[in-house]
């Protein structure tokens, strides 16, 4: 009975310290970016908003964070956003780096 529960929590243990996969990754940090694209990335200081992701990279996982509970996750992306501009919109290209929290 000992030995089963034993078990039972190395197995726990063990599932709970696994990283999510790259497409779980890559989802995620794909939905963040089209909810909240990052000022820089889409040219204005004014913010905006992503239209089209073309390709998402991840170049870097990191150690899993325990205070924080996430993964930090480097990337390379590559698409177009509407930035925002004081009376008018305008649509740019961005191929950019960025660092992101998966939790």
């Amino acid at each position: 009975m000992k030995r089963n529960i034993l078990i039972l929590l190395l197995l726990l243990v063990a599932l709970s310290a696994c990283r999510p996969s790259n497409k779980v990754i890559k989802d995620a940090i794909s939905d963040s970016i089209i909810k909240s694209i990052p000022t820089t990335w889409s040219g204005s200081l004014l913010g905006g908003k992503a239209l089209n992701i073309y390709s998402l990279e991840i170049v870097k996982v990191g150690k899993y964070n325990k205070h924080g509970e996430y993964y930090p996750v480097k990337v390379h992306c590559h698409g177009t956003a509407e930035a925002d501009l004081l009376f008018d919109k305008k649509i740019n290209e961005f191929d950019k780096d960025g660092e992101f929290h998966v939790f």
